[in-house]
Order: structure tokens, then C-alpha cells, then sequence
């Protein structure tokens, strides 16, 4: 009996040794998709919705993130990018929303991973750069990004027409935020359920709904009331919806 132990034993050591954990597993590869939707429907750029009392046409949505990484088991964390811009300007068609807004990474670890988190917008760390700061190829070298009057970057974009007396026209009013400040940014953390294997590609995508964007107290915010984020009197009005923004990413 004490040979067949011995020599159970030793299968075990050396079969157990072989056998791969995690950080014998190649990287993986990894692709981030971003998707924006109105309520049910994808944002089409252009396409009417029912806002409020009104039909409203979308004509852009952009936003900057930083600091993206994945949160493992253990809350370790792996850095993925620094800094991504997320500009649905080609969303002018169901098929191209559909398409979403992709980033492809390699050389991530593998293993399980429970929550992806960036910060929405730029942290204290960018506070006084320019786009001279930055080389030509750099996300943050776009002086279109950057506002002179708030002397940092515009780190999100919504514009919309509406049709503020149901003629059919929507030429005749607009809204505009734009989020900017000094402290215009929020830490947000998605959980996810994401194994990396390192035996091929994996998709990991991330939706926004805008139509839970621009609420105040639960309700959508009356365009007509208040169009624009500009001045520093609708700093307020910031705050609130980056507050909405921190907890609306969910993950699939």
C-alpha cells in the first residue's frame, strides 16, 4: 500500500505540474467596441427621435476616456490606453451604429477579469496641456478638442436640432453640451465577465444610452430651457450629467 501511495503521489507532482494556469497562458487579444443607442434604437446621426414634445435629429457625439484598464480577480489592474477618442461621426446609417467604434489591444494578460474601468474625460493629471503639448499622431494633439475660453478640452460632445413647433422644420433651434472644466471628469467602472484565454481574438462591448444622459431629477431636460453648457452660470448642468454618465456604460 505505501508503493501505491508513493507512486500515486508522484503521478499527481508531476501531472499537476503540466498542467497551464494563468500565467503560463499566452497574451491575449482583446477588441473594445463603443456603442450608442436613444432609448431602444442605436443613435443613428441624422435619424428622428421623439424627445420630450418634439422630434429631434442628432448631429453629434463624441467623448474622450483615460486611463482604461481591466480589474482582474484579485483587483490587479492592466493598463489597456491612455487616452481614446470615441467620435460616432460615421453613425449616419443603422449599419454603421451598428459597427460601433473599435479598439483593438494586444499583449493582454490572460485570466479573469470582473470590471473595466477609465476615467470619462481627462483626470487632474492633464489639468494645464495643450495641444502643443502633445505630437501630431496624439489624440489630444486635435486643437479642435481644446477650448481657449476654458483653457483645457472639451471631453464630450452632444448636439441635436429640434423641432421646437412641430412644422417640420428643424432648423430653427439646437441644443449643445459640451462638457469642459477643470474637474469635468468621473471614474467609471463597468463589471464584466471576461475570460482571456490567449486562444484568439475576444470582443468586449461597452453601450451608452443618451436618452439617459440628458435627464434631470429622472426626467429629460427641456431643450428649450436649456440649450447649451457654455457658460460658466450651467456648470451645474455639467456636473449633472457627468454624474448621469458615471453610471450608464453597461457591458455585453
Amino acid at each position: 500500500m505505501k508503493n501505491i501511495s508513493l507512486y500515486t503521489l508522484f503521478i499527481v507532482l508531476i501531472f499537476g505540474a503540466c498542467t497551464p494556469d494563468e500565467s503560463s497562458m499566452p497574451d491575449s487579444d482583446l477588441t473594445v467596441k463603443f456603442k450608442s443607442f436613444y432609448g431602444s434604437e442605436l443613435l443613428v446621426l441624422g435619424k428622428t427621435y421623439n424627445y420630450l414634445n418634439y422630434e429631434v435629429n442628432f448631429d453629434k457625439f463624441k467623448y474622450i476616456i483615460s486611463n482604461v484598464e481591466l480589474i482582474d480577480e484579485n483587483n490587479a489592474s492592466h493598463a489597456l490606453s491612455d487616452v481614446e477618442l470615441i467620435d460616432f461621426k460615421d453613425s449616419s446609417s443603422e449599419d454603421e451604429a451598428a459597427k460601433g467604434i473599435t479598439f483593438s489591444y494586444s499583449g493582454v494578460p490572460s485570466g479573469a477579469y470582473k470590471a473595466v474601468r477609465f476615467d470619462f474625460g481627462l483626470g487632474s493629471e492633464y489639468l494645464g496641456k495643450t495641444p502643443a503639448d502633445y505630437s501630431s499622431d496624439e489624440v489630444l494633439a486635435q486643437s479642435e478638442l481644446f477650448w481657449d475660453s476654458w483653457g483645457n478640452y472639451i471631453i464630450g460632445k452632444l448636439e441635436a436640432r429640434f423641432d421646437s413647433n412641430n412644422d417640420g422644420n428643424f432648423l430653427d433651434e439646437t441644443f449643445q453640451y459640451h462638457l469642459g472644466g477643470d474637474d469635468a471628469f468621473r471614474t467609471v467602472e463597468v463589471p464584466i465577465e471576461l475570460n482571456l484565454l490567449g486562444d484568439g481574438l475576444t470582443e468586449l462591448v461597452l453601450s451608452l444610452d443618451i436618452s439617459d444622459i440628458v435627464k434631470l431629477d429622472n426626467s429629460l431636460i427641456d431643450p428649450a430651457v436649456y440649450s447649451e453648457t457654455h457658460s460658466p452660470e450651467y456648470n451645474w448642468l455639467i456636473d449633472e450629467l457627468l454624474d448621469n454618465i458615471q453610471t450608464l456604460f453597461t457591458a455585453n
